[in-house]
């Protein structure tokens, strides 16, 4: 399990869970599903073509800042849910996430505009990610349950294809690379050392 205190600044990984259980959200325009042909022919994405290559100029922020040059990234969801056909039980994690977001969404659909929840109305669940037993390391990919190519598609989007393709560029179900998902990143070895955690921010924040 994790715990954030103060400004989301404290993790815990307990007994049970030496690596963490990951969960991850996001607004729901931030991507589409690069496999979804009818997501991909919405438009107003926040990071998808129409607005963030049409309506969002590549400006410097101040007049001491170097100029952005070149094309924004094109952005989508590789892995939708944090599922790939033929992980663990992924047919049923998809269906559970998508039942979860549809009862979250008519949840904050009923609350008043004053209510502190509704903040979240426009946020989904993209996937969870867990360790089934705790004395194998993270690495071993059928001990993973979940959301097993769970990637923040926004903060950790090359790893979507995987930290050894990092210049793969998703174009087909035929070029699908393995996500470097959070374990990727928070390793534990199974033998009594939690997850390593890494944050922005030192210890005097």
């Amino acid at each position: 399990m994790s715990y954030w205190g103060w400004r989301g600044r404290f993790v815990k990984s307990t007994v049970l869970h030496p690596g963490f259980s990951w969960a991850a959200f996001e607004h729901k325009r931030n991507t589409p599903n690069c496999q979804d042909p009818s997501s991909l022919a919405n438009a107003h994405w926040n990071f998808t073509r129409d607005v963030c290559a049409n309506e969002r100029p590549l400006v410097p922020a101040g007049d001491d800042d170097t100029p952005l040059t070149g094309q924004p990234t094109e952005i989508c969801m590789i892995y939708g849910e944090g599922a790939r056909d033929g992980d663990n039980q992924s047919a049923t994690n998809r269906g559970n996430i998508q039942l979860i977001n549809r009862q979250m969404t008519a949840i904050f659909e009923t609350l008043e505009r004053e209510e502190p929840l509704k903040v979240l109305e426009n946020s989904k669940t993209i996937g969870a990610l867990w360790g089934n037993e705790t004395d194998q390391p993270s690495s071993v990919i059928d001990n993973q349950r979940g959301s097993i190519q769970l990637v923040n598609a926004t903060m950790k989007t090359n790893a979507q294809q995987g930290f050894s393709h990092p210049n793969t560029a998703y174009t087909s179900q035929s070029n699908l690379v393995t996500a470097a998902n959070y374990f990727a990143c928070h390793a534990y070895d199974g033998n009594g050392k939690n997850a390593d955690a890494r944050h922005i921010h030192g210890d005097n924040y």
